[in-house]
């Protein structure tokens, strides 16, 4: 089942995303500040953010919103599933949710994903790929020396 982010559903999702060890300190602070601005204000509209659930149990999240100044272009910012749920599903259902959501709403003509060249990230990449997205740009040394910021663009 996917449902809107609800307050006590951040402490879960801060949980797996710190057990990936894929983000630093200020990253999880970040997340846990969308998190927190989608689940307490519902008529802010900057960062859309839902949940996959299994039973009880928070499994994944997607955040995404639309990009200023542009028709029918949206950010995914953050998507992330549990370790324990990963490769069954929950993050290409969450895209497809993700999809649907802003095709009902919007004419969504293109939607931007941005990783880490780093090999840790190197199952994102492929992840990205599988839901159809695609590489547009490499910007070099982005992070850091040798760390460049890949921007993948899926087009509708």
């Amino acid at each position: 089942m996917i449902r809107k982010l609800i307050k006590d559903d951040i402490v879960p999702i801060r949980d797996f995303l710190e057990a990936t060890r894929m983000f630093k300190e200020e990253e999880l602070d970040v997340a846990v500040e969308m998190m927190e601005e989608c689940a307490g204000d519902a008529e802010q509209e900057d960062y859309i953010s839902y949940v996959s659930v299994a039973g009880e149990r928070v499994v994944g999240w997607i955040c995404f919103g639309k990009t200023d100044f542009c028709e029918g272009v949206y950010d995914m910012y953050w998507i992330c599933v549990d370790g324990e749920f990963q490769g069954e599903g929950v993050g290409k259902r969450l895209i497809l949710f993700m999809e649907k959501y802003l095709k009902e709403r919007d004419d969504l003509r293109m939607m931007v994903a941005e990783t880490s060249s780093q090999e840790k990230y190197r199952p994102t990449c492929r992840f990205y790929e599988k839901c159809g997205f695609s590489i547009e740009a490499a910007l070099r040394d982005f992070y850091s020396p040798g760390d460049d910021k890949l921007i993948y663009v899926k087009r509708y």
